[in-house]
């Protein structure tokens, strides 16, 4: 039994010991300034908050503005392409014309031609027969 005694004594004391001490930590413990870092880690938090929330809305922003710019550049992209096909076309048509125009020169050319010769054809013509009738008449 003794030796139960000597270790509950010593758990009594233990106990007594930490007591004080936990007497003496409430003592320095100060409630108030543990409510006032509580309060202010509380403003702080609700501040990272918000300004999460203002980073979020900024990247939602920034990215319906990309959005925003992408249509339109798509839009010029569709603009522009179908004016390259109108200046294509107008091009072709350009050279198709000057080939055709060049075409019509020639016949109209050679058609001159083909007339100036059966002309001169028909001036000689005349002219041998003339030529031929006055022989026979004795002129």
């Amino acid at each position: 039994m003794l030796r139960r005694d000597v270790q509950r004594q010593t758990h009594e004391a233990t106990l007594e010991d930490s007591a004080k001490k936990l007497f003496a930590l409430k003592g320095t413990f100060d409630f108030e300034l543990t409510r006032n870092l509580e309060a202010q880690l509380a403003e702080k938090v609700s501040e990272v908050e918000a300004m999460k929330n203002e980073v979020e809305n900024a990247r939602a922003s920034d990215l319906d503005s990309v959005k925003t710019v992408t249509l339109k550049l798509e839009m010029m992209h569709s603009r522009i392409s179908w004016f390259c096909r109108i200046w294509e076309y107008d091009l072709f048509c350009e050279v198709d014309y000057a080939y055709m125009r060049e075409k019509q020169n020639e016949s109209v050319k050679s058609a001159a031609e083909a007339s100036w010769s059966d002309s001169c054809l028909l001036l000689i013509d005349l002219a041998t027969t003339d030529c031929h009738a006055n022989r026979a008449r004795g002129l």
